[in-house]
């Protein structure tokens, strides 16, 4: 079966995976501010014309899933691991109070490592 999109409906698509993005990342950290940059206006298609390619910005699926995974997580993240920042453990302190957190949360972490685990995996066997 071969589904066909228009580039409209494909960037209909992007845009709003961009604001599940946004949104979860509002989640995760609600005191943070987010800057957005501008995208440029692109008219349709038409008969007389041809779509011009419009540079899309590069986003890090992996890191996207992640993000998006770990919401589940926002409510013990502050409850339990508040006093440390972002980007400075606050998965590890998780992982570390499994037993004190949220079922959803530790499935997302349950998740998070068997992800990880088979990256490693991965990597190993492209290597050999």
């Amino acid at each position: 079966m071969t589904i066909q999109l228009s580039k409209i409906q494909v960037a209909g698509g992007l845009v709003a995976a961009a604001v599940v993005l946004f949104t979860a990342g509002q989640i995760m950290h609600p005191g943070r501010t987010s800057t957005v940059a501008a995208a440029p206006v692109v008219e349709p298609a038409t008969s007389e014309t041809q779509a011009s390619a419009v540079p899309m910005p590069r986003v890090d699926a992996r890191a996207a899933k992640r993000q998006a995974s770990l919401s589940v997580c926002h409510q013990d993240a502050q409850r339990l691991c508040g006093n440390i920042a972002r980007g400075e453990g606050r998965v590890r302190c998780l992982v570390e109070r499994q037993n004190d957190v949220s079922e959803a949360c530790r499935g997302a972490l349950a998740q998070r490592r068997a992800d990880r685990e088979h990256r490693r995996h991965a990597t190993r066997e492209s290597k050999s």
